[in-house]
């Protein structure tokens, strides 16, 4: 047997003592900060994407919190190799794992736009619009960046897509402004509706002219 098995083996809580009985797994013991299922799953098995197999196999293990002398238990089937982890693979891994983390903060400070996903029936791209940037009329330029949408469908679960310089604020559109401003919208119609069937009269005085002047012509 493995010395460096021989003497974590010592060590090991019962539950992986009976794993270990069934001689299907390798044990690594943490060793070096920075070491983590993802960094233990690219060195013992050769595929960083392993890890939640690893996961899997320790199941009372905490991924997101790995310390210094616990114990990690590897499928057999999955080892690449046997060796060690050595304190340097941690280290260059922990760098690259640290500017990928960067990189990706860095494309995601980047982005131009909000989502904001429709949740309540009644919701149009002009209540969105108010919502967001504090101004209806900004719909036009919400259904220019949307150009797949539809601006008079908008079902529940559809996307939205708002330009991060027009953003007045992030706060999610609650249900209370969309029911407020589609009462809004229907009453709305029905007045112009009505001032175009009866247009109010003018009350603007037309300005006095004087009398036209005719001559008459007829028998003298």
């Amino acid at each position: 047997m493995d010395k460096y098995v021989a003497q974590i083996n010592k060590k090991l809580p019962s539950w992986a003592k009976k794993s270990r009985s069934k001689g299907t797994y390798h044990f690594h013991k943490v060793r070096y900060p920075g070491e983590s299922l993802s960094v233990i799953a690219e060195w013992y098995t050769g595929d960083v994407e392993n890890w939640p197999y690893l996961a899997k196999a320790n199941p009372k293990l905490d991924p997101d919190s790995i310390t210094i002398g616990t114990t990690v238990l590897i499928p057999d089937d999955l080892l690449h190799t046997k060796k060690k982890m050595p304190k340097e693979f941690v280290e260059a891994v922990g760098k690259r794992h640290k500017s990928r983390k960067a990189r990706l903060a860095k494309t995601k400070s980047k982005s131009s736009y909000y989502y904001h996903k429709v949740k309540y029936t009644g919701e149009s791209i002009s209540i969105i619009a108010k919502w967001y940037t504090g101004d209806v009329k900004n719909w036009r330029s919400l259904a220019k960046v949307n150009p797949k949408l539809d601006p008079n469908r908008i079902t529940v679960g559809d996307k939205i897509r708002i330009p991060n310089k027009l953003l007045h604020t992030q706060k999610p559109m609650p249900r209370s402004f969309v029911v407020s401003s589609t009462k809004r919208k229907k009453s709305k119609p029905t007045q112009v509706k009505t001032a175009n069937k009866n247009p109010e009269p003018s009350t603007t005085s037309p300005p006095d002219k004087e009398p036209a002047v005719f001559e008459l012509f007829g028998p003298k």
